[in-house]
């Protein structure tokens, strides 16, 4: 009997979980790791190899001590670390701008629900002296807008530490109110 005559009557869900039974099966897995690292050591992608380029670019060392590292290990150390250097590098200047409104926030008013709110004025002082160099505007043409975007993006960073308020009458000034204010 060979495996296709076995295998021809049962649907393809039964044959996954047959498969995946299989992988489960430890002696199973002895017999399948060998035929696994010999694979990804002749393979013309040359896995193995592109992992150590990758581990010599992101600057891990061999562990010293003689303990072996999984190829599984190598690889979740590795995503750990371009992840990480992902969500670093794809931050907007919004967002970064964001971030340091609420570690160093604006001088505020208090409103007249007792809390803080921060206004134009004080947005714009922020700006201009407060703000690192690097995050300044280069041209100061659109405040309102860049005061929208910033705001919008602190109420969705604190996660309702702040919300916005537009005014309904007058120059309709969009405000942040801090919400956590004793």
């Amino acid at each position: 009997m060979n495996i296709e005559s076995l295998l021809r009557g049962i649907s393809r869900e039964d044959k996954l979980g047959l498969i995946k039974s299989l992988i489960k099966d430890p002696d199973f897995k002895s017999m399948l790791k060998p035929c696994f690292e010999e694979f990804l050591a002749t393979s013309e992608l040359a896995v193995l190899k592109r992992i150590r380029a990758l581990e010599k670019a992101l600057g891990f060392v061999e562990p010293d001590d003689g303990d072996e590292v999984t190829l599984l290990d190598r690889v979740s150390r590795i995503e750990g670390v371009i992840s990480a250097k992902q969500e670093s590098e794809f931050q907007t200047v919004t967002e970064k701008r964001a971030e340091f409104l609420m570690k160093c926030p604006p001088q505020a008013e208090i409103a007249p629900t007792k809390e803080k709110v921060v206004r134009s004025k004080s947005f714009r002082y922020w700006l201009k002296n407060t703000l690192p160099e690097e995050l300044r505007p280069k041209t100061w043409q659109n405040i309102r807008k860049l005061k929208r975007d910033i705001f919008e993006k602190v109420e969705k960073l604190s996660h309702g530490a702040f919300s916005i308020y537009q005014s309904p009458h007058g120059t309709k000034e969009l405000q942040l109110f801090f919400k956590n204010v004793t």
